[in-house]
């Protein structure tokens, strides 16, 4: 009589825990489909053409990771034979006819759906370096990690770019990366709550706090060095950059200090050019009486030059440090960055020929040859001998003392 009492108390108990643990679980479930967004600010003006190098890897490949690439006669032709069953987010298959690469004095020549192949006017063994670039179709379509979801534009310039995982995970996580013109405008976006990550800023003063979580790392892809205008007579001597360099003192170990114009990551890097530690007697004894001297600087490294400028001025030089908002078109010596390729291929930054990029004017003839001759052989041992001795040369020439490589800091809440 008791058990028959109760027990339709007992079954309606069962079915309202089987019922609550029923709505828990689904409303967990539901919570983990509801997408996660990470806001994130990158610096800079960018078009969906133009895309920030990171950003532009994440949403797709070049053909470089998509194809066998073959060097034929010298250097001048490049087939490219592009790997099976490789599909564009929007799920149609990828096809030579898709690659939509446009280089000048090349002849692209499409064989078959899986063949392309390049036609140099001239041997260039960087070629394969430019097929490294990300391919996409219209409206960012690309066949890498991640597929663009959204994007905003204003005045023909990104806003906005929403992406996520190109394939299914148990709770989507977005990255949404806005777009901010200066490194104050991101920073105030930051303080203000609109976005929660900044990446890749090269200051950040006036962001500390508890609840912050910074990270940096050396920015391998540019160089702070001090460039010579060798057109200018005080600098057109050898013997007074090197009296210069052996001056310089070591106030950059909290950087990664530069000892080549090639980044150290890269396979040409040569760790055994001439290093000029600060040796002051030396320089004093190098440098003529009466020799004067204009630093020009961008703001950022203005510290650093009135530094640099002091120790010369103790050696007897007459120096002036001039701030700049740009790269000035005239100076005699100026303290800034300058990007590095990631090919070692330096042609267009100390060629003679090089006119509006060889900003020091420098000019050699057995540097000349040896650019040239890095563009020219195909075989990898051919131009790694080519550079091992162009960063030789210009590390004894001085047409640039490297200092640093800066950092890149990435902050967030």
């Amino acid at each position: 009589a008791y058990t028959k009492r109760y027990l339709p108390y007992f079954i309606y108990s069962i079915i309202l825990v089987l019922l609550l643990c029923f709505i828990f679980l689904n409303r967990y479930w539901l919570i983990n489909r509801i997408p996660l967004t990470e806001k994130i600010g990158l610096v800079g003006n960018y078009s969906l053409t133009d895309l920030p190098e990171e950003l532009e890897k994440k949403i797709s490949l070049g053909l470089l990771d998509l194809a066998t690439i073959t060097a034929t006669d010298s250097g001048k032709k490049y087939t490219a034979v592009i790997n099976k069953d490789i599909y564009w987010h929007d799920k149609t298959k990828f096809t030579a006819n898709d690659v939509n690469y446009n280089f000048k004095d090349v002849k692209i020549s499409i064989h078959n759906s899986q063949t392309i192949v390049f036609d140099l006017k001239t041997s260039y063994s960087p070629f394969p370096s430019l097929l490294s670039k990300p391919l996409f179709k219209k409206k960012l379509i690309g066949l890498g990690e991640y597929k663009t979801i959204k994007y905003q534009l204003k005045q023909g310039y990104l806003e906005s770019i929403a992406i996520t995982l190109n394939k299914t995970a148990d709770r989507p996580v977005i990255k949404l990366y806005k777009f901010y013109p200066t490194e104050e405008i991101a920073r105030l976006a930051f303080k203000l709550g609109e976005i929660n990550t900044l990446e890749n800023i090269s200051s950040i003063e006036g962001l500390a706090g508890n609840n912050l979580k910074i990270s940096k790392k050396p920015n391998f892809k540019q160089l702070v060095g001090i460039f010579f205008n060798l057109n200018s007579p005080e600098l057109s001597e050898k013997k007074i950059r090197q009296a210069i360099a052996y001056a310089i003192p070591d106030i950059f170990s909290d950087y990664t200090p530069a000892l080549s114009v090639i980044s150290p990551l890269s396979w040409a890097y040569n760790s055994e050019v001439k290093p000029y530690i600060q040796d002051l007697i030396n320089a004093k004894k190098m440098l003529p009486p009466g020799k004067s001297l204009t630093i020009s600087a961008v703001p950022q490294y203005l510290k650093e030059t009135e530094v640099i400028a002091d120790i010369l001025r103790k050696l007897g030089m007459a120096v002036n440090v001039r701030p700049e908002d740009r790269l000035p078109l005239n100076f005699q010596a100026l303290v800034t960055a300058q990007n590095i390729p990631d090919d070692p291929d330096q042609y267009f930054l100390w060629h003679s020929t090089q006119q509006e990029t060889n900003i020091t004017k420098y000019n050699s003839k057995k540097v000349d040859k040896l650019l040239e001759d890095g563009r020219r052989y195909i075989q990898k041992s051919d131009r790694l001998s080519a550079y091992l001795e162009f960063q030789k040369t210009i590390s004894e020439d001085v047409p640039v003392i490297p200092l640093y490589y800066p950092y890149l800091y990435t902050i967030s809440r």
